[in-house]
Parts: structure tokens; C-alpha cells; sequence
């Protein structure tokens, strides 16, 4: 054997026992744990049931009384123009003006607020009622009926409806304000979430959702759920979650006095939920009935 031969054969086997050097160095990665060296968060896909677990503990930030206020102050002016024996035409119609002024007040305020639009809108604009119905916050019947009522006298010069009528429509713009208080004095920025077991929530699973409102709305999850309720192949109709870090128990937690009340195979996970209407929609639905 020549000696350039003898040299590249020298070669083979240093590169040979570098390798195996290195692999014995690697940690070997189960299917559970993914890769996360990368920049780009690992997909994996959540049973959609989660969307029925019972939501609680809220957090967030704590705003200004006087934007609760301001739309009570408008109630009661529209209730005024109703308060005479006898109530003429113009003030039926000033009380539809303010009644209108105390819903869109309260409404620009969601609006303000949690920037629905930019995770729950797609193709042509819709009114931020409906979007709010969307998630569950109101029921708009009532309130389109005012807006109705409204346009048809400041626009189509028409009548404005009964005092009786008015009535009515001041007491579902009541409502609207009273179920829509805790959302505008206390803005919900987090939540907990957990199965329901003969109507008993359970604590051996739970996850916590962090919202981030504005142009750049994202949802982070973090917690425990069973083995089952995830898969790491696309599943139709589950929520996609951008995994930054995926465990088993077993892998996280390998001592036996850790986390007992969970089976070796269970998921922790920590991530961003995608964009997905759909998702989004039900998990603002749980945000927003948080107690």
C-alpha cells in the first residue's frame, strides 16, 4: 500500500470514530419530543374537545370606571325623553338617539379594547355586533332591531316606534351594558381551562391560554394534556399549536414522585395556537365566560 493510500485510509477511520464520538454525544429524541433546536416551532394538533373544558381564573389589566360609565350616563338620558306622561315624537326619537349613542359607545370600546376584527375577520367587513356574537358576548337581535329603528327615523323619515316599543328597546340595551361590564373594566388577557368529570372540574389536566390583542393578536398555550388529545400528524377539524417545547411526562418528569396523577405518556406542552378562525373563535368564547 502506497503511502498517499495509507493516509486516506488514516482518514476514514479518524472521520469513522468522530461520528461515533458524536452520536454517543446526541441525545437521541423520541416522536413525543420533536425538534425544537430550530428557529421554526415544531406543528403539533390538539383534540378539538379542549374548547369544552370549563374556563376560569381570568387575568388581564384593569381599566378606567369611566368607560363603564359614560354609556350608563347615555341610558339614562334616552330613558328621560321617556319619563313624561305624555312622551311626543321627538323625544321617542331623541330617546332612540341615545339609546343608539349608549350601544355605540359601549361597542367602540370592545371594539377598542380586544381588536377583534383582526383574528376573527376574513374577506368582506362585518359589524363588530355580529363579530361579537361570534364569541358569544351578545345576542344582536334586539340591538339590530334598535339600529333598525333608528335608521328608519334619522334616515327614512319615518316614525319613530311606540313609547312601549322604546321601552323595550332601552331594556335590552340594559342588558347589553350589564352582561358586557367585566369586559371593559377588566380587559382578559389570560384564563385557565380544564376537563369537566361528572360536572367536576379535573386538575390533573389544564391548560393556560395567554391572549395578546392588536394587530399582532397571538395565543400561547402552556400545560398537561392526555396522550390521546394530541397527535403529531395534521388532523382535520383539531387546533394546530406552534410547539416551542413538547414532553412526555416520562421525559420531563422521570421520577415516579413527580406529577403521579398523570400516565407516563401525557403531554406538557408550551406554544402558540395558529391564526385559525375557528380555534380562535372558541377559545375567546372561553376567555370572555371566565369566572
Amino acid at each position: 500500500m502506497s503511502r498517499a493510500e495509507l493516509r486516506l485510509t488514516f482518514r476514514n477511520v479518524v472521520r469513522q470514530i468522530a461520528s461515533m464520538e458524536a452520536e454517543k454525544l446526541t441525545p437521541r429524541l423520541t416522536a413525543a419530543q420533536l425538534d425544537f433546536s430550530t428557529p421554526k416551532p415544531a406543528a403539533i394538533y390538539l383534540d378539538p374537545n379542549v374548547l369544552r373544558w370549563r374556563a376560569s381564573l381570568p387575568g388581564g389589566t384593569v381599566l378606567s370606571e369611566a368607560i363603564r360609565h359614560r354609556a350608563y350616563d347615555l341610558l339614562r338620558r334616552a330613558e328621560f325623553f321617556l319619563s313624561a306622561p305624555r312622551v311626543s315624537e321627538a323625544d321617542l326619537a331623541d330617546c332612540l338617539a341615545n339609546l343608539r349613542r349608549a350601544m355605540t359607545h359601549r361597542v367602540q370600546w370592545l371594539e377598542k379594547i380586544y381588536r377583534l376584527r383582526v383574528p376573527l375577520q376574513s374577506g368582506a367587513k362585518r359589524h363588530f355586533l355580529k363579530l361579537l356574537a361570534d364569541v358569544g358576548i351578545v345576542r344582536p337581535l334586539f340591538l339590530q332591531a334598535l339600529l333598525d329603528a333608528r335608521n328608519a327615523v334619522e334616515y327614512g323619515d319615518r316614525k319613530p316606534p311606540s313609547k312601549k316599543r322604546c321601552q323595550e328597546l332601552a331594556e335590552s340595551v340594559w342588558y347589553f351594558l350589564r352582561s358586557t361590564d367585566p369586559l371593559v373594566v377588566y380587559r382578559r388577557e389570560s384564563f385557565s381551562i380544564k376537563p369537566l368529570e361528572d360536572g367536576r372540574t379535573s386538575d390533573v389536566y389544564s391548560l393556560e391560554i395567554h391572549v395578546r390583542y392588536g394587530s399582532k393578536f397571538r395565543m400561547a398555550a402552556t400545560g398537561w394534556v392526555a396522550a390521546e388529545m394530541g397527535s403529531l400528524a395534521p388532523t382535520s377539524g383539531w387546533l394546530r399549536l406552534d410547539a416551542d417545547d413538547l414532553r412526555t411526562k416520562s421525559e420531563r418528569w422521570p421520577l415516579n414522585s413527580t406529577h403521579t396523577d398523570k400516565n407516563e405518556g401525557d403531554w406538557w406542552l408550551r406554544g402558540y395556537l395558529a391564526p385559525e378562525v375557528q380555534s380562535v373563535r372558541g377559545l375567546l368564547m372561553l376567555a370572555f365566560e371566565a369566572e
